[in-house]
């Protein structure tokens, strides 16, 4: 019910769950347009820029809560103007990008750019809410930078990307909140799958983190889902003595 702390809540929840979807593809499109500007104004390839821009149009066309803004059409617009501008000046590429940048940035989804450091300000105590900062605890450990080749940009912006990821998590819990283990599976699938491809593999915390969350998400019963939340938890406290 709106307003009504739910079981399994992390923050005091009273937005819907188109709100929160919202949120994430905010999130997500901002993370893509600043690399594509940082493509362009410190590296100076707007070849990758056009990458980060493809990357947010795909954002795009999977999220219907932002269709009725016209950003598919302006988007594949700003995209074409970029390729056409490949081997002319990059100053105009700017301030295609900027143009884009200008317009999410006066996006109004109820507020949907506060952060999650904000949001926490209103965090109630529970055993969740010891799981999920257990678990931005981890990510912590797990964002080490490595040397960015030219054409790799997934370490861009990296405090975004942790925001990101604990919007996915939150996520995952607001399914519990609605008694749905399926769709709980589903996004945590989801989480996964953005963690693997963002993050460095190579790092022994990553592999032990993302084991953690498939253990999570090879259970089958709402039960065993929270059995698993609880075992993480011991897992995490445990490992930190």
């Amino acid at each position: 019910m709106k307003g009504k702390q739910k079981k399994y809540s992390i923050f005091y929840d009273t937005q819907s769950e188109s709100h929160n979807k919202n949120i994430w593809t905010l999130a997500e499109l901002t993370y893509y347009i600043n690399i594509a500007q940082t493509e362009l104004s410190i590296k100076h390839n707007i070849k990758n820029a056009i990458l980060a821009l493809k990357l947010a149009q795909n954002t795009i066309n999977s999220a219907n809560t932002i269709d009725s803004y016209g950003f598919k059409n302006t988007i594949s617009t700003d995209i074409n103007k970029l390729e056409k501008t490949q081997t002319s000046n990059k100053t105009s590429a700017q301030q295609t990008i900027q143009v884009l940048q200008n317009e999410i940035n006066n996006l109004d989804f109820n507020n949907l750019k506060e952060t999650v450091e904000e949001r926490s300000a209103n965090v109630q105590s529970s055993s969740l809410e010891v799981f999920f900062n257990n678990l931005k605890a981890m990510i912590e450990k797990m964002f080490v930078v490595k040397t960015l080749q030219p054409d790799q940009m997934w370490f861009e912006n990296i405090k975004l990307t942790k925001n990101i990821i604990y919007l996915k998590l939150e996520s995952c819990i607001s399914a519990l909140d609605q008694n749905n283990p399926r769709e709980f599976s589903v996004r945590l699938k989801n989480t996964l799958n953005f963690i693997t491809k963002n993050l460095n593999q190579n790092i022994d915390n990553n592999k032990a983190f993302i084991s953690k969350l498939k253990n999570i998400h090879s259970q089958n019963e709402q039960n065993e889902y929270e059995l698993a939340s609880y075992k993480l938890i011991q897992q995490v406290n445990k490992k930190k003595k």
